[in-house]
C-alpha cells in the first residue's frame, strides 16, 4: 500500500480521485454479490457476465464522457471530473443491477442453501460441548485450589449456557448453530440499514440544501471526525476479527508447523473420529 501511495502521488492521483473511482472500478460487482448471497434464484452466470458488463460498461462510458466534456483531452486532471465519474460509477453498477437482475428472471436458478448451512455445522462442535472437555462435574465440598476453582467457574459458565439454549428450544448443535446464524443476520440487518440511512440521508441532505461552507474550524472538526472514525473502523475491521478469531488461527498455525515437520500429520481430526479410532 505504501508503494502504491507513492506511485499514485508522484503522477498526480489523489486519494480523492481514486475513492470516486473506486465506484467505477467495483461497482458493477455490488449487485451481483448482493443476489448471491441473498437471493436462491440468482443465476450464476447472470451475475458473473453482469459483473464483467457493467466493469466494461463503466470504465468506456467515464473515458467517453472525459473525451466529451474536455475536447479529447484525457488525462489525470479531465478524468477526474465530478460529470466523468458520475458518468462511470452509474454505468457501472447499473449495467451490473440490470444484467444480473435481468438474468435472474428470465433463467432462474435454484440454489440449495442447506450446502453453506452445512459447511458451518459440520466443522467444530459448539462451544456449549467443548466447554465440557475436560472438566469435572462431581464437586464436593472439600477444599480446592485454583484450578480446581476454575473448573467450577468453567462448570457454571457451561450450565448457564445450556440452560439458555434450553429456554430456547434447542435441542441439537445444527440448531444452536441457525439460532446463532439468525441473531447475526439481524443484527447485520438493522446496522446496515441505519448506516444507510445516517451516510446517505441524515448527514448529506442537510449539509446539501443548506449549502453549507465550512469555515477552518469546522473543516477541522470534519477531518478530525473523519480520522476518528477510519482508525474505529479498522480496529473493527481488520484488528478485532483477528481476537476473535485467535484460538482458530493458532489452531492452524500448529498445523503448519506440524505440517512442516512431517507433511499431513497437521491435519485436523474431529473429536468424534479421534474416539472412535
Amino acid at each position: 500500500m505504501g508503494v502504491f501511495a507513492v506511485i499514485f502521488h508522484y503522477i498526480g492521483i489523489s486519494m480523492g480521485w481514486l475513492y470516486e473511482f473506486m465506484g467505477t472500478l467495483l461497482g458493477s460487482a455490488v449487485v451481483p454479490i448482493a443476489l448471491c448471497i441473498s437471493v436462491k434464484k440468482a443465476n450464476r452466470m447472470g451475475c458473473v457476465v453482469g459483473a464483467l458488463s457493467g466493469f466494461a460498461s463503466g470504465i468506456t462510458g467515464w473515458l467517453v464522457a472525459t473525451s466529451k466534456l474536455n475536447n479529447g483531452v484525457i488525462n489525470v486532471e479531465t478524468t477526474g471530473g465530478d460529470y466523468e465519474m458520475l458518468t462511470g460509477n452509474l454505468l457501472s453498477i447499473g449495467i451490473g443491477a440490470i444484467v444480473s437482475l435481468t438474468w435472474t428472471y428470465l433463467r432462474p436458478d435454484d440454489f440449495d442453501w442447506e450446502i453453506t448451512r452445512n459447511m458451518a455445522i459440520t466443522g467444530h462442535t459448539p462451544a456449549v460441548t467443548e466447554n465440557l472437555e475436560g472438566v469435572d462435574m462431581n464437586v464436593d465440598d472439600t477444599p480446592f485450589n485454583e484450578k480446581d476453582k476454575s473448573s467450577m467457574e468453567k462448570v457454571d459458565e457451561t450450565q448457564q449456557t445450556v440452560a439458555a439454549v434450553d429456554e430456547e428450544g434447542l435441542t441439537t448443535p445444527e440448531e444452536i448453530e441457525r439460532a446463532g446464524l439468525h441473531k447475526a443476520f439481524r443484527f447485520a440487518a438493522v446496522s446496515a440499514l441505519l448506516l444507510t440511512a445516517i451516510f446517505l440521508v441524515l448527514i448529506p441532505l442537510p449539509l446539501f440544501f443548506s449549502s453549507t461552507v465550512f469555515g477552518v474550524k469546522g473543516f477541522t472538526a470534519w477531518v478530525i471526525i473523519g480520522m476518528i472514525w477510519v482508525f474505529l473502523a479498522s480496529f473493527v475491521v481488520v484488528v478485532y476479527p483477528l481476537y476473535e478469531s485467535r484460538a482458530g488461527i493458532m489452531e492452524v498455525l500448529g498445523g503448519v508447523r506440524k505440517d512442516m515437520r512431517s507433511w499431513g500429520s497437521g491435519k485436523w481430526i474431529p473429536e468424534a473420529s479421534k474416539a472412535s479410532s
